[in-house]
């Protein structure tokens, strides 16, 4: 029986050719594939970059709105001017509403960083006006007026408090209170205009 035999020389042809076929197809499709990955990889990069951005902005955004509440809620409690029959309405509004009858409430003393106590220091920009309140209720109304004065949106410092017995009523007593209130104001002396005489105001 006759072998048949193929010589392997006459395949190299044909499969080089199909080699180089295939490398004409194929490579530049790895090629291409290798762009978009790296595309893929820059996009999802920048967006990472944009997400911290985004992040980082809003973050500032919400701390300049804190900054804006904060310079508003010192704007109302130590204002540009002392507004002390303004803050005399409001606390007597108080006072009438808890059944606390004020006598007294006038500015016995005015400082600025240059003459307040060393206890009390003041920064440069600013003054303090120190107040004087006397009025004439129950425990109850004068402890409920206290606690009025500690949330009031402007800046009351309570340096003393002194209750006493009233002699004509054993239910009644005297609430004598000493405040500090401030103001951005440059102050040097007591403007006579904020001495209130409740008896005229009657």
């Amino acid at each position: 029986m006759k072998r048949f035999s193929f010589p392997l020389r006459s395949l190299w042809p044909p499969v080089l050719l199909l080699v180089v076929w295939l490398a004409i197809i194929w490579w530049p499709n790895r090629a291409d594939s290798i762009d978009a990955q790296s595309r893929i990889e820059d996009l999802q990069a920048e967006q990472l970059a944009l997400v911290v951005e985004l992040t980082t902005v809003s973050d500032a955004a919400d701390q300049l709105d804190r900054i804006d509440d904060d310079l508003t809620r010192w704007a109302v409690a130590v204002p540009a001017a002392a507004e002390v029959g303004e803050l005399v309405r409001t606390l007597d509004g108080h006072a009438d509403a808890v059944g606390l009858q004020v006598d007294l409430f006038a500015p016995t003393n005015i400082a600025d960083s240059a003459t307040t106590q060393a206890k009390q220091p003041l920064p440069s920009t600013m003054s303090s006006v120190t107040l004087s309140l006397t009025g004439t209720g129950t425990f109850d109304a004068a402890m409920t007026f206290i606690e009025r004065l500690e949330t009031e949106p402007r800046l009351i410092v309570i340096d003393a408090v002194t209750l006493t017995a009233a002699d004509e009523d054993p239910n009644q007593i005297i609430l004598d209170v000493e405040m500090r209130i401030f103001t951005r104001d440059v102050l040097v002396e007591i403007d006579p205009t904020l001495l209130i005489d409740f008896e005229d105001e009657s």
